[in-house]
């Protein structure tokens, strides 16, 4: 029999349900709502962290083997280093040394040009005559008076050399009229005149009624007058025996250097 104090528990109960699962059913729905509203923006970044601390060191890799040196090898790398560089060092020397000795050369070869010559000079040679009062020199002997001035009997080459030796031969004449040698042949066969190497003479002025035709006319000489006349060419080139005299030679040489 169910008695008034069942009656009241079971009521107490009742009410003590319908207030917690209505609670409950109040949160979820709340929750429920929330969930569905928008994100706000996020807030402000935090302050940072300290720094972590210094990790303590690995244990240390164990040794490896000892490497081998191939010591032919590097003493065959090293000669062949020293071998280049000497050989360097030598080209670098020889080098210099010709340019010295060009230089060398040049100074000489200047010397040799700004050298004394107590005639006149044509083409980097000295002419210079040698001349007696008499007509007294056959050519033998004048060849022996270009010996002595280390020379030998002078060719005549051209024009200017032609004006250039006449020029200077009235400069140091002691009368009016002399003749002296020259290396110069008279080639009978082809009536050419030769230098002394053997070619033909380039230019060739004769004095009046000259060359000679006897055949032993072979050596050439020149008339020089002072003063110069007009007219009837009246010096220039002639060809006589050797034996023939006159007042000297006309000689050349290389020039040597100055003191």
């Amino acid at each position: 029999m169910i008695t008034k104090r069942t009656l009241l528990l079971v009521c107490l109960c009742h009410l003590v349900f319908d207030d917690v699962f209505g609670e409950n059913d109040s949160i979820s729905s709340r929750g429920s709502t929330h969930s569905h509203r928008s994100p706000g923006p996020p807030g402000k970044r935090g302050l940072k962290g300290e720094m972590g601390g210094i990790r303590m060191p690995g244990v240390k890799g164990q040794q490896g083997d000892p490497g081998i040196v191939d010591y032919q090898k590097v003493n065959a790398t090293v000669e062949e280093l020293f071998k280049k560089l000497v050989e360097k060092s030598v080209i670098s020397r020889i080098e210099e040394l010709e340019e010295r000795m060009l230089a060398k050369l040049g100074e000489l070869e200047e010397k040799i040009e700004s050298g004394p010559c107590d005639g006149v000079v044509h083409l980097g040679k000295c002419y210079q005559a040698s001349l007696h009062t008499a007509r007294d020199v056959t050519y033998d002997e004048a060849v022996a008076m270009c010996t002595k001035m280390s020379a030998k009997p002078a060719d005549i080459i051209d024009s200017q050399h032609y004006d250039l030796i006449f020029n200077y031969i009235r400069t140091i004449m002691s009368s009016s009229y002399e003749e002296l040698w020259l290396a110069m042949t008279f080639d009978h066969s082809t009536n050419r005149v030769l230098l002394s190497i053997g070619v033909t003479a380039p230019y060739v002025k004769y004095y009046h009624g000259k060359p000679i035709a006897s055949a032993i006319n072979t050596q050439m000489a020149i008339v020089a007058r002072n003063p110069s006349r007009d007219g009837i060419v009246t010096q220039g080139m002639f060809n006589v025996p050797r034996s023939y005299y006159t007042n000297g030679v006309l000689c050349q040489k290389e020039r040597s250097p100055s003191n």
